[in-house]
């Protein structure tokens, strides 16, 4: 009650109930309000179903496209008008390096040999850009005595290859057969028929007995390891009668036999 003490003597006092008062009352009614005023908006936004999204109108759409196609144009327009100005940047270089020059030419004008060897240059330039008439379907020549401006007249064979097929022949002795052309790498499969071989031609001859090792290992049908079971057949037997006398080697077969017999000598 009011005014009642605690009859505790301790320094904290007891606890006392406090009286009801009607702020307590208005306090508690207020807050079941807003209470209920929550729970009935929370239950509102619930029901309510969400916005549909915004959709562009035609109207809208064609500002758009309009939008889109003035920058476009735009950048079109920008690219178009650095192009200018590099070109006439381009013109204008031009311009001055060609005056450049020929101020330059008339002040230390070129000397004879110097004008020879412009003129030697733009004539190698002119025949450097010529490219001589291919042979007619049926044409044959002979592979041992064509030279490099008749090669180069077969299609499909340029300078490069047509110095191939020579330093080949030049190794070779000569050939034998117009299908050892094919034999070259790069060379196109059917080249041989553009080719044939004189049948009283006789290529050049290898002395096998009396050849040193990079002679021999020169010829194209003859390996490093051939090569040295040649010389080791020389050294331990004597010189070679023939090619049988190495028929029990394992660095030759009998196709190594056929296509150096014709190049062999064993005098």
């Amino acid at each position: 009650m009011p005014g009642t003490k605690c009859p505790s003597t301790s320094a904290t006092t007891c606890a006392v109930a406090k009286p009801f008062r009607p702020i307590h009352l208005l306090a508690l009614l207020l807050t079941l309000g807003l209470l209920a005023a929550g729970g009935g908006l929370l239950k509102r936004c619930a029901l309510e179903p969400s916005p549909e999204p915004y959709s562009l109108t035609a109207a809208d759409s064609q500002l758009v496209r309009d939008f889109e196609a003035d920058i476009q144009a735009d950048s079109i327009r920008q690219a178009a008008r650095r192009q200018a100005r590099y070109d006439s940047l381009r013109r204008s270089w031009h311009t001055a390096d060609s005056l450049r020059w020929q101020h330059e030419r008339k002040r230390h004008p070129m000397s004879d040999r110097q004008r020879a060897y412009l003129d030697d240059r733009r004539r190698q330039d002119s025949l450097r850009g010529t490219y001589p008439e291919k042979y007619a379907e049926g044409t044959v020549l002979d592979l041992n005595t064509a030279d490099s401006a008749a090669l180069v007249r077969i299609p499909l064979i340029g300078a490069r290859r047509a110095a191939q097929i020579l330093g080949y022949r030049n190794r070779l002795g000569g050939f034998v057969s117009a299908r050892q052309v094919e034999e070259l790498n790069g060379i196109p499969p059917g080249t041989a028929r553009w080719f044939s071989v004189a049948a009283n031609f006789r290529p050049s001859r290898l002395h096998i007995n009396t050849a040193d090792f990079h002679t021999l290992l020169r010829h194209p049908y003859l390996s490093f390891e051939q090569v040295k079971e040649i010389m080791a057949y020389r050294r331990r037997f004597g010189p070679l009668k023939a090619w049988s006398d190495l028929r029990l080697s394992q660095r030759f077969t009998a196709a190594d036999f056929e296509r150096l017999s014709p190049y062999s000598a064993f005098d």
